[in-house]
This record gives C-alpha cells, sequence and structure tokens, in this order.
C-alpha cells in the first residue's frame, strides 16, 4: 500500500546520501516522496523492470540480488534502515540491473527517477555526494569478493558474519547484534558452501562462546574481533 505520512526525519539524518541536504531542500523532497509497505518475501521490483524509483529504507532489511544468465545468483547485498538505493544506473539505464526483495516486513520511502535524477543535475553537492558512496561501495564489494573467493569454505562462513555485523551490526553492550535473521540456508546461499558445512561451522562457533543464535535468527557476536579481523 502506498501513502503519505510523517517523513522519515531520523532515518534521512542516517543516510549517507540524503543527509546532506538542508532543510529546505529536504522539504521539496518530501513534496515529492511516498511510503510503501512491504511483506517479508514481497518484491519491490525485479532486474528488467522498468527503473522507475529511488528508495529508502525506513524499517526493516532488504536484499539485493543479481543473477546470471544460468539463473545462479551472482550478488547479494542487504540494506539496512536509511540505505538509499539503487546508485546503478544513473542517467542512463532505463531497467533496475538486480532485484529487490523485502527480506523482512519492511518500510520504504521511494521518489520517481525522473524527479530525483533532475534535482542530482540541479544540486551538484547532492551528485558528488552520491558519486562518493558509490566508489566507496564499489572498492568494498571488490575487496569482498577477492577475500571471500580466496578463502576456505569455514573461513567464508565466518567472514560473512564478519561482513554482515560490518554492514548491520548494532552495539550492545560489548556485543554486536546482527538483528536480520539469518538462516544456515541462507548462509549456505550466500557463501557457496552446504547447510551442514553452515551447521558445523556455527555449532563450533556456540560452542566457543564467540556466537549465540536466537530463536529469532538474529546473530550475537559475543567476540566481534574474532570476526571482524577476517575482513580486514
Amino acid at each position: 500500500m502506498t501513502v503519505k505520512k510523517v517523513f522519515p526525519t531520523e532515518a534521512i539524518q542516517h543516510s549517507d546520501v540524503l543527509s546532506i541536504l538542508t532543510p529546505k531542500e529536504l522539504k521539496d523532497i518530501e513534496a515529492h516522496a511516498y511510503f510503501r509497505h512491504y511483506k517479508k518475501g514481497q518484491l519491490l521490483f525485479m532486474e528488467g523492470d522498468p527503473r522507475e524509483r529511488f528508495y529508502m529504507v525506513v524499517k526493516g532489511y532488504v536484499r539485493l540480488e543479481k543473477t546470471n544468465t544460468s539463473g545462479t545468483t551472482r550478488f547479494d547485498a542487504f540494506l539496512k534502515p536509511s540505505s538509499f538505493f539503487p546508485y546503478e544506473g544513473l542517467f542512463y539505464d532505463e531497467n533496475y540491473s538486480y532485484s529487490a526483495e523485502a527480506f523482512t516486513d519492511v518500510e520504504l520511502l521511494y521518489i520517481p527517477t525522473y524527479y530525483f535524477e533532475g534535482l542530482l543535475k540541479r544540486n551538484k553537492k547532492l551528485l558528488i555526494n552520491l558519486v562518493r558512496c558509490l566508489t566507496n561501495k564499489i572498492v568494498m564489494l571488490e575487496h569482498r569478493l577477492l577475500s571471500m573467493t580466496n578463502s576456505s569454505a569455514s573461513k567464508r562462513i565466518i567472514q560473512l558474519i564478519g561482513y554482515l555485523a560490518e554492514d548491520l551490526g548494532e552495539e550492545r553492550d560489548g556485543e554486536l547484534v546482527i538483528p536480520c535473521p539469518i538462516t544456515t540456508v541462507e548462509a549456505a546461499r550466500l557463501t557457496g558452501t552446504s547447510r551442514e558445512t553452515v551447521s558445523h561451522v556455527f555449532s563450533s562457533l556456540k560452542k566457543d562462546d564467540k556466537l549465540v543464535i536466537q530463536k529469532n535468527k538474529h546473530l550475537i557476536l559475543k567476540d566481534p574481533i574474532h570476526f571482524l579481523s577476517t575482513i580486514e
């Protein structure tokens, strides 16, 4: 359902792209912004759909996915609240180059593409900031791809937890919590390993008191350095 509602000022303030805008500039965006709620598993858009909207996550988590011609996944990313997307295809792509799915129930703000790209042409400060964000993400993804490609199966699983902690983690009482449900099936798919391998690594980490898996599948990192040190 698409509705008008109170503008999410707090989420905007934490957005890597939109946080640099002045109150007046945000007021202009507010006049063109809409909100939509998606249930877990619903598609926001599919790879190849017309690139009609830019989105910002207000609540919940979104998964981005890109596949190759054989139908296997070749790109995955999770987006947390305040994340802005998509960056790819500015000014020239007519279609989305990947799919976006509500990984949990989500609330999103969206802005029509024609309006936002027009705003970028008028606001060079915003355009430069968006290019900076895009460059940082490209460098990060290249590093992650190289790192995980050259790792063993068990290390890839530990690295995955480290990357999820880096992207989504919230510090609570000296621990890092990944408040996004990660199942063994999901972890296996993301690392190109089997469920059995993931279960074995998770069990070992729990036995060593480095990881706690809650009933809602949120991960608690008892020893964050153990995971984050593998992705440096």
